[in-house]
C-alpha cells in the first residue's frame, strides 16, 4: 500500500527570508533594528503568505519586544495555514510529512509551535492531538515531538527541559537519558513509535 505522502512546494521567498534570519538578524543591535526586521518579515509574508518560517520569526521577535499578543496571532494564522496545507477534505493529516524534504520543515515547525502554545494554555488535549500527529507522520521525530507528548503525560509544562539548557538549546544526551528512564511508563502511547525504530535496527 503506497502512503499518502504531502510534499509541500518549493518558495521563492526562502532566500530572501535566510538573508533576513542571518544577515540582517545578526546585525540587530537596537528596537528599532528589530521593527525593521519585523517589517520586512511581513513584506515577505504578503509576497509568499504559505511560508510559514516568515510569520514563526516575527512572533520570536515580537516577543523579543514583549508583545506576546502580537507573537501568538502570527503562530495561530501560521498554524491555520499549515493545517489547510496539509489536510484532505475531511480534515484529515497526511500518512507522511517528513521533516527530510526541506519543503515540509516550515510547516513542521508552525504546527509543532501552535501545539506548544496550546500546552502552554492548559489546553494539553489538543497540543497532544498535534504532537501526536507529528510524531506518527515523522516518526524521525527531529522535532522531538514525542519528548513534549512524554512530558504532558507526566503533568510537566513546556520549560521541563530548561534544567539541562545548553547554549540556544538543550543537553542531548541528558534529554535522552530522561526519555528512556520514562517513556516506558506509558508504553501504549510509544508503542507504534518503538516499531518504527525496531524497524531501522
Amino acid at each position: 500500500m503506497i502512503k499518502k505522502e504531502f510534499i509541500d512546494k518549493k518558495h521563492e521567498v526562502l532566500d530572501r527570508y535566510y538573508e533576513i534570519a542571518t544577515g540582517e538578524l545578526d546585525a540587530a543591535k537596537t528596537e528599532e533594528d528589530i521593527r525593521e526586521i519585523i517589517s520586512d518579515l511581513k513584506e515577505l509574508i504578503k509576497e509568499d503568505p504559505t511560508f510559514l518560517d516568515s510569520y514563526n520569526l516575527a512572533a520570536d521577535l515580537y516577543r523579543d519586544l514583549d508583545d506576546e499578543k502580537e507573537a501568538t496571532k502570527l503562530e495561530k494564522a501560521a498554524y491555520d495555514i499549515a493545517l489547510k496545507t496539509i489536510t484532505a477534505e475531511k480534515g484529515n493529516w497526511p500518512d507522511q510529512l517528513l521533516w527530510g524534504y526541506l519543503e515540509n520543515r516550515h510547516i513542521i515547525r508552525a504546527l509543532y509551535r501552535w501545539g506548544l502554545n496550546l500546552w502552554w494554555d492548559g489546553n494539553t488535549e489538543e497540543a497532544l492531538s498535534i504532537f501526536r500527529k507529528l510524531l506518527k507522520t515523522n516518526p524521525n521525530d527531529n522535532v522531538g515531538a514525542r519528548y513534549s507528548i512524554l512530558a504532558i503525560r507526566l503533568g510537566l509544562n513546556p520549560d521541563y527541559d530548561e534544567k539541562w539548557a545548553l547554549g540556544p538549546g538543550v543537553d542531548a544526551f541528558k534529554l535522552e537519558e530522561w526519555w528512556n528512564k520514562n517513556y516506558k511508563k506509558f508504553s501504549e502511547e510509544f508503542k507504534e513509535w518503538e516499531e518504527y525504530v525496531e524497524s531501522l535496527q
